[in-house]
């Protein structure tokens, strides 16, 4: 499953995902704003998630290291702050962009 999100509230969707068979999450440059949603760690299945070019800021939430499944991850282009928790350092993720 592929999701595409632009200019919308990124919460309501991944609630409705939850434990689903999303595999890739896609929202560059979509005008998100606020933190990275810790629900997102929610997506036991996700391969590859994009964030990149968006207002985001604060910490990358230690949620993200749950997904052990991840093989890109793309958060550059944001306000984000902080170091990558060790559960996401943990991860051996070929793709990794920040």
């Amino acid at each position: 499953m592929y999701c595409e999100i632009n200019h919308f509230s990124i919460l309501s969707p991944l609630d409705n995902m939850k434990g689903k068979k999303l595999h890739w999450l896609e929202v560059s440059g979509s005008g998100l704003r606020g933190t990275i949603p810790t629900e997102i760690g929610n997506l036991p299945k996700l391969t590859h998630l994009n964030l990149s070019r968006n207002y985001l800021d604060g910490a990358i939430p230690p949620s993200l290291g749950h997904l052990i499944l991840l093989q890109s991850l793309v958060i550059s282009s944001n306000i984000i702050q902080g170091s990558i928790p060790n559960l996401i350092q943990d991860l051996i993720i070929p793709g990794v962009s920040a």
